[in-house]
């Protein structure tokens, strides 16, 4: 996972949102910098399992085993402040990659001044066949035409898309 603390850092809400928990690394980071909500999705069972061992005793951590782009807006709608967005777009497990359906299920939420992180920005154009880096952008300005768009680099330089207000 390309994303580090200090990357995260710069960009808090009181809410975190991770689309893929993977092995939980993204959400240590978010429980120590001290986001007040957490919230992950994880398509892999084996996975889901291993993060709800590993956080049973953290209560502003939920997890959730399921396709996030279907069932992210439903986790967000009651959110009253910003979100910040962790967004892996790298395929998933049935080869489709999540990142556009989500992208639309953020639009939908009623506060458009999220802050979205967009992981894999090297894999787009080889491994996401059909989706460029252009459209991911249109889409965030779908959802505020005011963002900022920059890159963070991690093990890959420039590979994270930031959209910030």
């Amino acid at each position: 996972m390309p994303l580090d603390e200090q990357i995260l850092k710069k960009y808090p809400n009181l809410v975190f949102v991770e689309t893929g928990t993977n092995y939980g690394v993204a959400t240590q980071y978010a429980i120590n910098i001290g986001f007040k909500k957490i919230i992950s999705i994880e398509i892999d069972l084996e996975l889901y399992k291993y993060n709800i061992k590993k956080y049973k005793d953290i209560h502003n951590v939920s997890l959730y085993l399921g396709n996030s782009s279907t069932m992210l807006y439903n986790l967000i709608k009651n959110i009253s402040q910003p979100i910040t967005f962790w967004l892996d777009a790298h395929k998933e497990i049935d080869d489709n990659c999540p990142l556009f359906l989500e992208l639309d299920q953020i639009k939908l939420h009623h506060i458009k001044t999220h802050t979205i992180l967009i992981d894999d920005r090297r894999c787009f154009e080889k491994e996401l066949k059909n989706i460029t880096e252009q459209e991911i952008i249109t889409k965030l300005f779908k959802i505020n035409r005011n963002y900022k768009i920059k890159y963070e680099s991690s093990l890959f330089k420039d590979d994270i898309i930031v959209a910030t207000i």
